[in-house]
């Protein structure tokens, strides 16, 4: 009788261990959606955002690189600031333009000029840390319940995942508006349609996301002086964050408070 008892409680110890690793293994899910979360909690932070786009049309491609340099302060609080450095390249031609956010004012020198204005849609643009949560958000469980995470070896761990059509447009349809409509230049789109979508995240040693990367594709049409034209332009960004969870420090530009005051239309 006791060893029946000692055999039936050897096998209830058993049976708490396997439960209790079950219940504490980390899967795909709770790996992203901690350290986004993770993210998203903090003061401060300093990132790059690359974006590659090329837009194809009747056997032409242009390519339109974007590139972001983002700090950013005072999050948790109610007076955060931002500055970032954009730069666009497209025919050629690579403009450069740094922007300084502060309550309801918006600080911006482009082309050697000073300028502010007061923060509204048109001004979205300068706003780095926008460009981000367009894209920076958590993925629903059952996309990544069969995805297995990969051990980099140098402390990071790694997420990649396809994303349906239908779900990447619900999940990234601010981003994908915003790329449609650098795709189409001065021409309406119409006939929006993605594939192709595939999210990568690698997570450091300290569970905070380091790298967050999107891409899809994006057919399109394109309608400009009464000529409509279809369109593909393959999309890639990566949001890069520098040592998360290091305090950073924004810097304002010098005399940014003395720069004179335009309408927000002719940085729109």
């Amino acid at each position: 009788m006791k060893k029946r008892i000692a055999f039936t409680l050897a096998l209830l110890m058993a049976f708490s261990l396997v439960l209790f690793a079950s219940c504490g293994k980390v899967t795909a899910y709770s790996l992203v959606s901690d350290a986004v979360a993770k993210n998203e909690a903090l003061d401060s932070f300093d990132a790059d955002v690359d974006i590659d786009m090329s837009v194809k049309v009747s056997g032409v491609t242009m390519d339109i690189p974007m590139g972001y340099q983002i700090k950013a302060s005072g999050l948790a609080g109610e007076n955060p600031v931002t500055s970032t450095t954009m730069s666009v390249t497209a025919m050629g031609m690579t403009v450069e333009t740094d922007a300084y956010i502060e309550g309801e004012w918006c600080y911006v020198t482009m082309l050697g000029q000073n300028m502010k204005t007061k923060m509204d849609e048109s001004t979205e643009q300068y706003d780095g840390y926008s460009s981000i949560e367009s894209v920076f958000k958590p993925l629903p469980e059952a996309l990544l319940a069969d995805v297995e995470i990969t051990d980099n070896g140098d402390g990071t761990r790694s997420v990649s995942a396809a994303i349906s059509d239908e779900e990447f447009a619900e999940i990234y349809q601010d981003f994908i508006d915003d790329m449609s409509a650098s795709a189409g230049q001065e021409g309406a789109v119409s006939d929006l349609s993605v594939s192709n979508g595939k999210v990568d995240i690698t997570v450091d040693e300290n569970g905070y996301v380091s790298v967050y990367k999107v891409s899809f594709e994006m057919n399109l049409k394109v309608e400009s002086s009464g000529v409509s034209m279809d369109a593909k332009a393959p999309v890639e960004m990566a949001i890069t964050f520098h040592n998360p969870g290091t305090a950073v420090t924004v810097t304002p530009p010098d005399g940014y408070q003395d720069f004179p005051e335009v309408s927000s239309s002719l940085l729109g």
